[in-house]
């Protein structure tokens, strides 16, 4: 008799990492894609509504993906970022609180909580600094409650959603429009490929006890200039760049300059090494230059 595949209820599935991980983990699990438009698997119209959404699917593992995730727009609507940041978690807690199984509870939160001056951010670090890194700490905080797994993690790939571009897209972008970008040298991040998060979700759904935050990034990190001088060479059109310092007066709201994590906990719980910024950086590559 051949095993029933678990059951995975994921919310935000039609964004843009939610539409690569449903695909990618379709291959191994049996997926319930929860969206708020009309073609959605499972419809959500009102973030009420997600204790009844869990109580009638009955899932293994709920993996959230809900965020609002523009870091001005945070600042400017500070309402909507709590509801979609925060309360949406709150009833995602209620709804697993209220169903008689045990289930696992994965939640996705950002590198945006560090800001120290340091390297290599532990989970311990956390120190937001604008109100989307604050809505986003508050979650995790939330998510505990119920034991959940908290990955804290930036995202690097060709999207699935044209309107909503990610910074390599925005740079391929430009790039084919040849127009100048600005890069902040005093910024550094070590992000991982779309790829590698689902790879290392399927290692997290089978490890029979893990909880608490973990990050998950490259081994090795990179500024945001750098980053996307990477892409210009590619292209020879150096000529773009403009390298500069993030200072306060460039954004709406402030931007931490050190979001560098340490990965040695997630490493260490699932028995993996995390792949080099230049292995990532080159998947990216590959998607969009062929």
């Amino acid at each position: 008799m051949s095993k029933v595949p678990k059951k995975l209820l994921i919310f935000g599935a039609y964004g843009n990492l939610g539409k690569i991980i449903s695909k990618d983990l379709a291959r191994k699990f049996q997926i319930l894609r929860v969206g708020r438009g009309l073609g959605s698997q499972i419809s959500i119209k009102k973030y009420t509504n997600i204790p009844n959404i869990i109580k009638k699917n009955s899932p293994d593992i709920i993996i959230n993906l809900i965020a609002e995730t523009n870091v001005d727009d945070c600042e400017k609507n500070k309402k909507k970022a709590k509801v979609s940041n925060i309360e949406t978690v709150k009833k995602i807690v209620e709804g697993i609180e209220k169903i008689d199984k045990i289930i696992k509870f994965i939640h996705f939160s950002t590198d945006q909580v560090y800001s120290k001056k340091k390297v290599a951010n532990r989970e311990k670090d956390a120190n937001p600094i604008n109100y989307y890194a604050k809505t986003k700490f508050h979650s995790e905080m939330v998510a505990l409650k119920c034991e959940a797994i908290v990955i804290r993690v930036n995202f690097i790939g060709k999207q699935s959603i044209k309107k909503k571009r990610s910074l390599t897209d925005w740079v391929y972008y430009n790039i084919k429009e040849n127009n100048r970008m600005y890069g902040f040298k005093n910024i550094f991040f070590n992000p991982v490929h779309t790829s590698t998060i689902s790879k290392i979700l399927v290692k997290i759904i089978n490890k029979k006890k893990m909880t608490g935050i973990f990050n998950l990034g490259s081994r090795s990190y990179i500024s945001k200039s750098n980053f996307i001088k990477i892409f210009l060479n590619k292209s020879n059109k150096l000529n773009l760049l403009r390298a500069i310092d993030y200072k306060r007066n460039n954004s709406l709201a402030i931007r931490p300059l050190n979001m560098v994590m340490n990965c040695k906990k997630i490493e260490k719980k699932l028995s993996i090494e995390m792949p080099t910024i230049k292995k990532e950086i080159n998947k990216s590559l590959k998607e969009y230059f062929r």
